[in-house]
């Protein structure tokens, strides 16, 4: 929970960055301005946050797999 946290925050704060320097000109919003900030930053924290997860995953995948080749090397030369 704290990483994502910390993921919402700094999507939170480049996303106003983005908006702040002619984001806004982009997309009219005149009226809901931070309710579509915080909206953009929830977004792309959860798509990132996803990805993260993937990435670890994937990471201990290979790593058994590793360790599977491993044992079948040794088992093999015995």
């Amino acid at each position: 929970m704290k990483k994502f946290l910390m993921t919402f925050f700094i999507c939170l704060v480049l996303v106003f960055v983005f908006m702040f320097f002619g984001g806004s000109v982009l997309l009219d919003l005149s009226r809901h301005f931070y309710a579509f900030l915080v909206f953009i930053a929830l977004i792309l924290a959860v798509l990132i946050s996803a990805f993260a997860a993937q990435s670890e995953k994937l990471e201990a995948l290979e790593k058994r797999v590793q360790e599977l080749e491993g044992r079948e090397c040794e088992h093999d030369q015995q």
